[in-house]
């Protein structure tokens, strides 16, 4: 029998052994300023050039179905433009009346029953429409949660999560289907507390689960497609995670801004101090790499691939078996660099792909609309 015993523990501690392995820790302060350019990462970059039917202003967040670029563009709503950035239809309009949405930054695509789905927090409810913009329904969630903040479809059905806002939130997510029926959710198991912050959350895809985190929460969650949910990421606990009282000063703190992950990569978007940083964590070694990140499109990865604009991933996807990463700069970006002295005298890795950016900053007028940069990882 204390043979049986002393097995047991051991088969224990070799799986807990196994599990801690797995799981991917975080701890910006500890970050090695390795440094890291798109020549390193990626092997072709297109640009797409979007038109200017609506003046778009600055983009909350992509979605690319199908060869069909979805993006909520914070003057005129959701927008769908074709590969090539011609554009194709609104869906929806902003305002507060029926097939109106006030809240769109955040939606979600299904691309087999061609629905598309828009977070509208404000309103609290998500509001529906078919591929080509027509409205369909609303589907009321007030009587879920506090600040829903981002929606993801997976598996037929809805996933949203909830930001802990003023110290409080009911949930981390809710699963519902179409119809709005609570079909699942995890609870939040922190306790409230006085603070006046909204606090940010999200949800990102990663082959064929989900992750959620939190500013507050040093757990990065998966949900699995049967909606179960386990341990992902660990932020490490210090005084650079946000504490949970009433804060003014941020600025010693750790603030996400963007996490999501590749087959190699962790990459993790944040604020700590008075610097903004793109992350990038080798699943593998745990090296680090890091590139400057000012939130305006003219700091990012180093462009050395054909010395064009720097580069801020926002959006992650897989597409035939391909990883991609995409962003976009701003048209002035692309004018201001080709007439600089760096850009002149720069020597990237494709030669050949710097004169071909050249002539499309030739074409492009500074106050053009911006430009996505499509990004293909490497294998």
């Amino acid at each position: 029998m204390k043979f049986k015993l002393l097995f047991l523990l051991f088969l224990l501690i070799i799986s807990c052994e196994s599990f801690n392995d797995d799981v991917i820790e975080i701890d910006p302060p500890s970050f090695e300023n390795n440094k890291i350019s798109l020549a390193d990462i990626s092997d072709k970059i297109e640009y797409i050039k979007l038109d200017n039917t609506y003046s778009l202003g600055f983009i909350f967040s992509f979605r690319l179905v199908n060869n069909t670029i979805y993006l909520s563009s914070q003057n005129n709503g959701i927008l769908t433009f074709d590969k090539s950035g011609k554009f194709i239809q609104r869906i929806g309009r902003i305002g507060k009346g029926p097939g109106e949405y006030l809240y769109y930054l955040s939606f979600a695509i299904d691309e087999l029953n061609n629905r598309i789905y828009v977070l509208d927090g404000k309103n609290r409810r998500i509001t529906v429409y078919s591929n080509n913009g027509v409205f369909i329904k609303n589907i009321s969630l007030k009587q879920y949660g506090g600040y829903l903040s981002d929606i993801e479809y997976h598996n037929s059905k809805l996933i949203i999560s909830e930001s802990i806002s003023n110290g409080y939130a009911k949930y981390n997510w809710i699963v519902i289907d179409t119809l709005g029926n609570l079909v699942n959710y995890k609870m939040n198991s922190i306790p409230e507390f006085k603070s006046n912050l909204s606090a940010l959350s999200g949800l990102y895809k990663f082959k064929d689960k989900l992750n959620y985190w939190n500013w507050y929460s040093d757990s990065v969650f998966y949900i699995s497609p049967e909606f179960n949910y386990g341990l992902s990421k660990l932020f490490t606990p210090g005084k650079h995670r946000i504490p949970r009282y009433e804060t003014v000063n941020l600025g010693p703190y750790v603030r996400t801004s963007l996490l999501f992950e590749t087959t190699k990569y962790v990459v993790l978007i944040y604020g700590y101090f008075k610097q903004g940083r793109i992350a990038f964590i080798d699943k593998k070694t745990r090296k680090t790499f890091l590139s400057e990140w000012k939130g305006d499109n003219s700091s990012g990865i180093l462009n050395d691939f054909d010395s064009g604009p720097n580069f801020t991933p926002t959006y992650y996807f897989e597409e035939n078996g391909k990883e991609y990463l995409l962003g976009y700069s701003y048209a002035y970006n692309f004018t201001k660099l080709i007439n600089s002295d760096a850009f002149k005298t720069s020597t990237p890795k494709f030669l050949k792909k710097k004169s071909e950016l050249e002539k499309l900053a030739n074409s492009l007028n500074e106050n053009d609309n911006p430009v996505l940069m499509l990004v293909k990882l490497k294998e």
